[in-house]
């Protein structure tokens, strides 16, 4: 926290008392490791989608356990959405998909089972069984996740009430068009 009050106090002190400065981070981090839940990635995503019978154009892999995931057709899509919503690891599903674009035929999707996994797991696909770790990795114990919550650090008063993170770009649009 001293580093980011010399950062702030850098700044502040390169600006006149007119000059308006704000700072936000949009989301913050909370600890979960108590929480005992663990980060998995798939080994290959294009493997794994090809070996599930999506038919997909082009796959943007996420940071960790997701990606984006682009189609030719909605018939591609709904057909890929529907095999990924219906996979399960144990009694659990294994995905969490929503359609982000029926127009561009684009879907987002995530691994969200957060267990302790056995080496023996076993993922169900399409009424077709094989070990979980075929596919997957363990990556690591979960230490933090993010709150919906952040902070915004302001020099003058913008007269509003708590800020949602998707408002922020218009609180801050709306501040300066009145100035």
């Amino acid at each position: 926290m001293k580093m980011l009050d010399k950062t702030l106090l850098n700044i502040l002190s390169t600006c006149n008392k007119n000059t308006t400065v704000m700072l936000s981070n949009s989301f913050s981090q909370i600890n979960s490791f108590n929480e005992n839940k663990y980060l998995y990635r798939q080994i290959d995503p294009q493997k794994f989608l090809r070996e599930i019978d999506s038919r997909f154009l082009k796959l943007e892999q996420g940071m960790t356990n997701d990606g984006i995931i682009y189609f030719a057709n909605e018939e591609d899509l709904l057909a890929s959405k529907n095999i990924l919503s219906n996979i399960k690891v144990g009694d659990k599903n294994a995905f969490h998909v929503e359609i982000l674009s029926r127009e561009t035929n684009v879907i987002f999707y995530q691994f969200i089972i957060w267990d302790d996994l056995e080496e023996d797991s076993i993922i169900h696909v399409n009424g077709r069984t094989c070990l979980f770790y075929k596919y997957f990795v363990k990556v690591t114990k979960r230490t933090g996740k993010h709150a919906r919550e952040g902070d915004v650090y302001i020099n003058r008063t913008l007269n509003s009430s708590p800020i949602k993170n998707y408002d922020i770009y218009k609180t801050i649009s709306d501040y300066f068009q009145s100035k």
